[in-house]
């Protein structure tokens, strides 16, 4: 048989189970989510998101300048096949780099 104490504490967490999701039934209903999102924060939103893909693009600039003369010097060396594939590598993944802003920009529509 349950103790008296153990079908009170249950029954206290269905309580506060139901009042949570009641409450949050309430700010569903009224529209809670609409009411934070104001062109302010939007717009700050677009100020880190211009910030960030800046960087990225000069971050992306600097390694395919880096790996285009790595390249090169490559090409000189006699035995450059590792070395030619691994700069191949780096200038593909600076053109993703350039290009990643335009493209998230593409998906979000």
């Amino acid at each position: 048989m349950k103790k008296p104490i153990e079908g009170k504490k249950k029954l206290k967490k269905i309580m506060d189970y139901t009042a949570c999701f009641a409450f949050l039934m309430f700010l569903q209903g009224v529209g809670a989510p609409t009411v934070f999102a104001t062109s302010e924060i939007d717009a700050k939103f677009t100020i880190l998101w211009d910030l960030v893909s800046t960087v990225v693009q000069a971050a992306g600039g600097v390694i395919l300048l880096w790996h285009a003369f790595e390249f090169g010097a490559s090409m000189q060396a006699q035995e450059g096949g590792s070395a030619i594939t691994r700069s191949l590598k780096g200038i593909g993944g600076a053109l993703i780099m350039l290009v990643a802003p335009a493209i998230t920009n593409a998906l979000k529509g």
